[in-house]
C-alpha cells in the first residue's frame, strides 16, 4: 500500500496522545490526511506525565476513529488508573506508533494502549516483532479498528 511499511498515523505534534495536550496543540496536529504517511520518529522522547487524563487520550481516540475499518492494530493492553498507562508506557520506552483511548469497562474509566495501523495481518505481525520482549509477552491481540470502533 502508499504507506511503505504500513505503520502510520504517528506524524504530527499529537505524538503517541499522551502529552497532555490542552487541544488547542491537539486540533493543529491532528491531521487526519497524514494517516497514509510512513512512520516518522516525532515522538522520540517519553513524555512526561500530566494530570489531566481527558486531555491525555482525545486525539489517540480521533486517530482512532479517523483510521479504516479495515486495517489492523495490536491492543497491548488496558489499564484502569492514568498513572498505570504512564508507567507502562516509560517502563517499556514505547513512544512510536503508540496510541492510548479512554472508554469504560465495567462502568469505570478503562485505558487502552494500541500499537500502529497495518492494512493485512503480514505487516502487522513483522511490526509486531519490533516491540520489546516484555511487550511481546503480554501477547498483544490483533484487532481491526471496526472492532474497537463500535466499542467507542
Amino acid at each position: 500500500g502508499p504507506q511503505g511499511n504500513g505503520l502510520q498515523g504517528n506524524t504530527g505534534p499529537q505524538g503517541n496522545g499522551l502529552q497532555g495536550n490542552t487541544g488547542s496543540q491537539a486540533v493543529a496536529g491532528n491531521r487526519a490526511d497524514s494517516v497514509a504517511q510512513p512512520a516518522v520518529a516525532t515522538n522520540a522522547a517519553v513524555p512526561v506525565a500530566k494530570p489531566s487524563a481527558t486531555s491525555q487520550t482525545l486525539t489517540g481516540k480521533a486517530w482512532v476513529m479517523a483510521q479504516p475499518a479495515a486495517n489492523y492494530t495490536f491492543q497491548i493492553t488496558g489499564l484502569s488508573r492514568p498513572a498505570q498507562l504512564q508507567q507502562y508506557l516509560a517502563e517499556h520506552k514505547l513512544t512510536d506508533n503508540i496510541w492510548t483511548y479512554q472508554t469504560l469497562r465495567n462502568g469505570k474509566p478503562w485505558y487502552v494502549v494500541l500499537y500502529g495501523s497495518f492494512t493485512n495481518t503480514a505487516t502487522a505481525n513483522a511490526a509486531k516483532a519490533k516491540l520489546p520482549a516484555a511487550v511481546q509477552q503480554d501477547r498483544p491481540w490483533l484487532k481491526t479498528f471496526g472492532q474497537i470502533q463500535r466499542d467507542l
